[in-house]
This record gives C-alpha cells, sequence and structure tokens, in this order.
C-alpha cells in the first residue's frame, strides 16, 4: 500500500530527505507506510528531549527498539545505517520483553493480541522511553505516539500525559503535526 504523508512544509522535508527522494510526487508514489513509519522513529529524535539520565543526545548511540512483531523487517535497519539521529548512530533492536528495553530511547510496540500489547505498555510507562504504537488506540491506552492512516496518509496521535509521566518534552513543532490527547 502507498501512502502520503499528513504533514506539510519542514517535516515534508524532513521526511523527503530521510527517504532519499527530491520531490514530494516522487515521495507521494515510492514511499510504503512503513517506509514513512520508519522515517518517522528516527527523527522522534529531532523533536523530543529525554531526561537528563536518558538523553539521546548525549548517549553514544540512539536506541530504537522493535517489541513485538516487526513490520519494518531489513528496512528500518537499511535506513539507520546510512542515518543518524542528532549526529549519533542508531542501534535497531529486536526485543522479546519490555524488560529489555531499558537501554532503549523510542520502543515501538506491536502485539497481534491487544492484552500483550496492554501488558507491555503498562511496564513501559514510567520509563523514559518515547512508546510508539502502530494504531489509535495506543496513545489512548497510555503509549505517548500512535501511528494511524487517514484518507491514505499517515498520520500522528501524541498523548501528551503519557509523554510527561515517562519525562519526555515533545517539541511544539511535532505537537503541531499531530493531534493531541490527554
Amino acid at each position: 500500500m502507498r501512502l502520503f504523508v499528513g504533514l506539510t512544509g519542514c517535516a515534508w522535508v524532513m521526511l523527503l530527505a530521510t527517504l532519499g527522494v527530491s520531490g514530494a510526487a516522487q515521495a507521494q508514489s515510492v514511499a510504503s507506510e512503513y517506509e514513512i513509519k520508519a522515517a518517522f522513529l528516527l527523527h522522534f529524535t529531532d523533536y523530543v528531549e529525554w531526561p537528563h539520565d536518558a538523553r539521546a543526545e548525549s548517549a553514544p548511540v540512539v536506541g530504537i527498539c522493535l517489541l513485538g512483531e516487526d513490520p519494518f523487517g531489513a528496512m528500518l535497519d537499511e535506513l539507520v545505517a546510512v542515518r543518524r539521529a542528532n549526529g549519533r548512530p542508531v542501534r535497531v533492536q529486536r526485543i522479546g520483553s519490555a524488560d529489555a528495553a531499558r537501554s532503549c530511547h523510542i520502543v515501538f510496540v506491536r502485539h497481534a493480541q491487544r492484552a500483550a500489547e496492554q501488558r507491555d505498555l503498562a511496564r513501559l510507562q514510567d520509563w523514559p522511553v518515547l512508546t510508539v504504537g502502530d494504531h489509535e488506540a495506543f496513545a489512548a491506552e497510555g503509549g505517548v505516539v500512535a501511528f494511524r492512516v487517514e484518507n491514505d496518509r499517515v498520520r500522528l496521535t501524541i498523548n501528551q500525559t503519557a509523554a510527561e509521566r515517562a519525562g519526555l518534552r515533545i517539541s511544539s513543532r511535532l505537537l503541531d503535526l499531530a493531534r493531541v490527547v490527554q
């Protein structure tokens, strides 16, 4: 499925640069849903501040972890191999439990069974990690960022209360792109 990104201005430039394309028309014709979501995962580090002891900008490596199903495959690994986050290398880890997420800055959570997802999300809620889910209910259930697809566009829902509980500060530039819930 090919999708558009529901973004404007600098957000388009950010995603186009990540996807390695030179024009919006090309991006719309080549970017799949998960290519766009992978670009978002990488660029969240530019728009989120972590607490001092977990700062992505001071860590030698920025950790993006995938907990549960992996819809990205090798694409995310290939993307981070050629891109950096705040000038730092990015490491993608596939982890089997929430307890393994302590070294992660971003945790993408996706399970086939909602109960498993909710259990992992409950474990992660008080840690300084940006939790990202693959459906809108994820933010309402306590995740920080939820991807949703509307009219063939990838959009974001951000739970500001969940971000504050995790000690994260999200840039107003990113909040402007999202539906914000409390």
